[in-house]
């Protein structure tokens, strides 16, 4: 495969699903297991799961997401897993976790999955457009010259996000922690002054 068909592809294969994409019946973990698979597959390259009963049942245990109902999952565990599997290259499960609850104190499930899922595209083919137009440029040096300057340059704009990601983060819990009780005054004391002894 050539740069121009690595990149064609990827910004054919960027899509994730939305709300109204997911399935309207509750499923169970190997089904979950499957779909999810089929959501993640063009977007990984490695031979390591993005997810898997364990990963989910940890999750669970530390209430990323809601417990199963008779052990099956509905929509509202779909979307969070979704939102998990590409955010935990980038930041702890917890602060995922945190984020997400946040997100749904001023929006739907729905508007939290369909607005994340519009951003991370949007974000995704700006970056396979600086990418493929880097490459262009250095299209006359040798393969492993290429190579090197688009790994680098690839994982300068990751580093960039992620620290970033990681400042707003540390902001955003600052904002959500609760406010500093301020020190109580001094109370006056009720008693009347002595009079002097001459």
């Amino acid at each position: 495969m050539n740069y121009n068909e690595f990149f064609e592809l990827r910004k054919e294969n960027c899509r994730l699903p939305r709300w109204e994409e997911l399935p309207d019946i509750e499923l169970y973990m190997d089904q979950v297991i499957t779909l999810m698979g089929k959501y993640f597959e063009k977007f990984s390259s490695k031979e390591v799961a993005l997810l898997t009963p364990s990963m989910i049942n940890n999750y669970v245990k530390n209430n990323i997401i809601p417990a199963p109902v008779k052990k099956k999952y509905s929509r509202t565990h779909l979307f969070r897993l979704i939102i998990i599997c590409v955010m935990k290259q980038v930041l702890p499960i917890n602060d995922i976790g945190a984020l997400i609850e946040t997100m749904l104190k001023t929006r739907s499930e729905a508007e939290v999955l369909n607005l994340f899922s519009e951003q991370y595209e949007e974000e995704f083919l700006k970056t396979m457009e600086v990418l493929r137009k880097n490459t262009e440029k250095r299209s006359g040096e040798p393969k492993e010259a290429l190579l090197s300057f688009s790994v680098m340059h690839a994982a300068a704009i990751a580093g960039g996000s992620t620290f970033y990601a990681e400042f707003a983060l540390d902001e955003l819990k600052k904002t959500l922690a609760p406010a500093e009780e301020a020190p109580e005054e001094p109370k006056k004391s009720t008693k009347k002054p002595q009079p002097r002894k001459s």
